[in-house]
Order: C-alpha cells, then structure tokens, then sequence
C-alpha cells in the first residue's frame, strides 16, 4: 500500500469520527443528520466510518448542517495523520 492511500485512510477516518462527535454532541441519529444535510443515510455511514471521503460541496453540507464551517471540521487533521 503506498503511502498516499496510507495518509488518505487516516484522513477519512479522523474527519469522519469529528463528524460523528459533532453530529452526536448535536444530538442527531444518523438519518436525522443526513437528512439535515441533505446527503444519504448511507453515505454518511461511509463518511463516518472512513471508508469514504466527502468531496468539498458535501463537507460544506455537513458543516453547514452542524452549524460550523468546513475548516472547523479539518482544523488540526494534520497532526493526526502523520
């Protein structure tokens, strides 16, 4: 596996649980939240999950949908991926 796909794996696993800690501390389910924001019950679960990265239009959706920003969400993934 090469390194790339290593870091992007652990990018979308640190964004997803900061998704889930938003979205639990708003106090939404699953299909609450993604009908909030307008995505796919099953998309979120992959976002969570970090099977799947959300492209910049969704991630604003699901910032937007936890009243916070899109940097908000990133700010400091960085560090945990190194």
């Amino acid at each position: 596996m090469s390194i790339v796909i290593m870091r992007g794996a652990k990018l979308a696993k640190a964004i997803g649980l900061r998704i889930i800690l938003r979205r639990e501390k708003a106090g939404y389910n699953r299909l609450q939240f993604a009908r909030r924001a307008g995505i796919t019950w099953s998309n979120l679960q992959a976002y969570e999950e970090g099977r799947k990265l959300p492209d910049l239009l969704t991630l604003a959706a699901i910032a937007a949908a936890l009243r916070t920003t899109a940097s908000a969400i990133l700010r400091g993934v960085e560090s945990e991926i190194v």
